[in-house]
């Protein structure tokens, strides 16, 4: 909570575990996913880009390889939190810049990203590991 208030960002809210965000998802203006280090796709990725939001991530390759920086959502440098606050800002005060990023977001997880092949990579990822 020092971040958000050290930036000034309103209007947050830290719902911890669900098991309904796509409805969640749908009264969200922007969606943020700030994991640092190495962490693999995430799914909740997948699911910000379905809902149409602008997502906001860190730079790190294994989490972000799914998006295009400024076209289907912003990336910013891990670590930073200036840097994250900067292009969150920049997608609070441009409505226009939100709507857009994400319309691409929507299209992009539409055509490239079927939920089902997607989760068979992740089963067939753990199953590589497991055994």
């Amino acid at each position: 909570m020092r971040f958000v208030r050290r930036y000034r960002i309103g209007h947050l809210y830290l719902l911890g575990t669900r098991n309904d965000m796509a409805r969640v998802l749908i009264g969200c203006d922007i969606a943020v996913h700030a994991s640092r280090g190495e962490v693999g796709m995430c799914l909740a990725i997948l699911e910000f880009m379905s809902a149409g939001l602008p997502a906001v991530m860190a730079d790190e390759p294994s989490v972000c390889q799914c998006i295009r920086d400024g076209e289907t959502g912003l990336l910013f440098r891990s670590g930073s939190a200036e840097d994250l606050s900067g292009r969150l800002l920049r997608l609070i005060d441009d409505p226009a810049l939100r709507e857009r990023i994400g319309a691409a977001a929507r299209r992009t997880a539409n055509a490239e990203y079927d939920l089902r092949d997607t989760l068979a990579a992740v089963v067939s990822a753990v199953k590589t590991v497991a055994h």
